[in-house]
């Protein structure tokens, strides 16, 4: 299956309706006593382009914890054997109209410890963006990360298989947590969603054509042909 930029299938599975509502406002975390927040340092230029640059090398990759203002996409394309570790840096993107990361054609490929969301939306349009996109991968886990709203989709995935979804936040996104198409599959685990969707439990869902205009929504431990869910906390 050839790479579909989510955007450009948005209004037909969306409707122009909802074209028009913004992303949800991000919200931010604290830190474990609960009663400050964390205070991380912006990134400068030069460690944004290093990041992308080292996106683009491969390898393992360990990041300053920072906060990154993007106005590009992050992508991993054609990799093998790839990881970025965020050590809890924060990935925001300034543009509304493009996902987070994506992650597409590559093999055995790591995401883990970060957080990512959008700038806070104003105007009719807000986001059309997802978090993270992820098509025609094998071997892709994200784990232990923060998928914050202000996004369409926590996780869209296309064409990917041996996906892994593990312990990580998804939250506050604006019609669902994961979205999986069925050339997919996938492993959900550990992880915790909360006030996704319209109606704040629109967690995760199945794609059942190439264009997003049928979909099947997931409910809390239901397993089917190319899906494993276990031990997630629906909010």
């Amino acid at each position: 299956m050839k790479f579909i930029k989510f955007t450009i299938t948005l209004i037909i599975f969306f409707g122009i309706s909802s074209i028009n509502q913004s992303c949800k406002s991000p919200k931010l975390t604290q830190t474990n006593d609960n009663s400050t927040l964390e205070k991380v340092e912006i990134a400068e230029p030069t460690d944004i382009e290093a990041l992308y640059k080292s996106l683009n090398n491969g390898g393992n990759i360990k990041l300053k914890k920072l906060i990154y203002n993007l106005d590009r996409p992050l992508v991993i394309s054609n990799k093998s054997n790839l990881t970025l570790d965020g050590n809890g840096s924060t990935f925001i993107m300034n543009n509304k109209s493009e996902d987070v990361l994506t992650v597409r054609s590559s093999d055995n490929v790591t995401l883990k410890n970060f957080k990512a969301t959008h700038i806070d939306p104003d105007g009719p349009i807000g986001c059309t963006g997802s978090v993270i996109q992820v098509d025609n991968n094998t071997n892709v886990l994200i784990e232990k990360c923060q998928l914050n709203g202000s996004g369409i989709i926590g996780v869209v995935s296309y064409n990917t298989q041996n996906l892994k979804v593990i312990d990580n936040y998804i939250y506050n996104n604006s019609e669902y947590g994961v979205l999986f198409d069925e050339n997919t599959t996938i492993e959900i685990k550990d992880n915790k969603f909360e006030d996704n969707g319209k109606n704040g439990n629109d967690h995760v869902a199945q794609a059942l054509n190439i264009y997003l205009s049928e979909v099947k929504k997931i409910e809390k431990g239901m397993n089917l042909e190319g899906l494993k869910m276990s031990n997630n906390i629906f909010n």
